[in-house]
């Protein structure tokens, strides 16, 4: 990790407890901040592929919505996943995602707590 213009840059992969600490401590912190994170699949082809570097802010400040790109922490918490919301859905008082990688024929199998989003590509 390191610290440009008082943005943070991601190189590597990171624990799911740092991804926490960033999130909270720095990217909610305020709507000016983003993180660069770099793309480690293509999932997301045509429109990101492997190696690309995508900035994303808050969705404190910046709400996902149908179409957003969205980084998020997997469900079994062992790594994070940009892909595209199709859907919105309402449970309770909850807000959840469906998901979709552009490159992939379906829909992810969860769907993503509201809570669980890093951030929004920007």
């Amino acid at each position: 990790m390191k610290r440009e213009d008082s943005n943070i840059s991601l190189s590597n992969p990171i624990d799911v407890a740092s991804w926490y600490f960033i999130k909270k401590k720095y990217l909610d912190s305020a709507p000016d901040k983003y993180i660069k994170v770099k793309v480690l699949s293509d999932s997301m082809a045509p429109t990101l592929v492997k190696g690309d570097v995508i900035q994303i802010k808050s969705a404190v400040f910046y709400k996902p919505k149908v179409g957003s790109i969205i980084v998020f922490l997997h469900p079994n918490h062992d790594h994070t996943t940009i892909h595209r919301i199709v859907s919105i859905v309402e449970k309770g008082n909850n807000i959840f995602y469906r998901t979709k990688g552009d490159a992939n024929s379906k829909k992810d199998y969860y769907l993503v707590p509201a809570n669980e989003v890093i951030g929004v590509m920007v």
